[in-house]
């Protein structure tokens, strides 16, 4: 069984695919897993699943959501992280969200969810009409700008975050994922590819979950790996990422109903039929279901 996966950001968050991949999770269990793409933005990730570029994508899921709700076929299938860990992150001496003012705010694309992000946590202290967003395409982009000063702040993930306090004074200005309870990233596809290739999505969706067990349960095995996959080889650094989110990850990875109610909500002024939209139309939940229904998941963790 062949499934191709494009991968939003350069992330532990979105490097469960890579990590089960690399551990042999995912051939165990039947499928090649082939990922075709990296560092993909979201509103680029969801046109590829609606086209067929790829099977699934790794990305945050309001682009998954807002693309369904331009008539793309886009649905979450499941979430590592009930709420996504992404920071607004000031460089070095910028410690207070005031000194950003009259400055930029270095995002990867318009449209996704770091934009997205960025605009709520401005919004909130009052100043997004005196910050400029500036798109910057990577992760990696967004950390330079920081480390050379040539932007204010800049949405990351934990990963940088933590490596960016080490190496350059910055400083986590907010985890706006955690303040605004937005879904983190989710792992999405068509409907139309898990109706026409169900055994090859249920054996993908299994390879993600006993995945996330072997992140939790099996540190020294999987930081190697972490270490390859974000490039880097500060041994306390990777280890303070992976416990990170290893705390993080939900041993039964379903997105949480109220930061999903979020997203349909923000959409709904932007798109005539939004307000009629329900889970059901913006999320596939039968394939976690049914694992949690066999006992799989509990038998991962020696609970059944």
């Amino acid at each position: 069984m062949r499934a191709r996966l494009a991968i939003g950001l350069l992330s532990t968050a979105e490097a469960l695919g890579w990590i089960g991949r690399e551990a042999g999770v995912f051939a165990r269990l039947g499928v090649d897993l082939e990922i075709v793409r990296t560092e993909t933005t979201g509103p680029v990730a969801a046109a590829g699943l609606a086209d067929g570029a790829w099977d699934f994508a790794d990305v945050g899921a309001a682009p998954i959501v807002e693309a369904n709700f331009q008539g793309r076929d886009t649905v979450v299938v499941l979430a590592a992280e009930a709420y996504g860990a992404l920071f607004l992150v000031g460089r070095a001496g910028i410690d207070r969200p005031e000194a950003i003012v009259g400055g930029r705010v270095g995002v990867l694309s318009r449209g996704g969810q770091m934009e997205l992000s960025a605009i709520a946590i401005l919004s909130k202290w009052g100043i997004r009409d005196r910050v400029r967003i500036e798109v910057l395409g990577t992760s990696s982009r967004i950390y330079d700008a920081l480390a050379m000063g040539a932007i204010e702040a800049g949405m990351l993930t934990a990963d940088f975050r933590f490596w960016g306090a080490r190496d350059h004074g910055m400083h986590a200005l907010s985890n706006v994922g955690e303040e605004f309870r937005h879904v983190g990233p989710c792992l999405a596809a068509s409907r139309a590819f898990l109706d026409r290739e169900h055994a090859t999505a249920a054996a993908t969706v299994r390879g993600f979950v006993e995945t996330i067990h072997v992140f939790k349960t099996e540190r020294a095995r999987v930081m190697p790996m972490l270490s390859r996959y974000l490039g880097i080889d500060d041994a306390a650094v990777v280890a303070a990422i992976h416990d990170f989110y290893a705390a993080r990850f939900q041993r039964v990875p379903v997105p949480p109903e109220d930061g999903l109610r979020h997203l349909i909500e923000t959409y709904a002024p932007l798109y005539p039929d939004a307000g009629t939209r329900t889970l059901a139309d913006v999320t596939a939940p039968e394939f976690v279901a049914s694992l949690v229904a066999e006992g799989a998941i509990a038998r991962l963790y020696g609970a059944g």
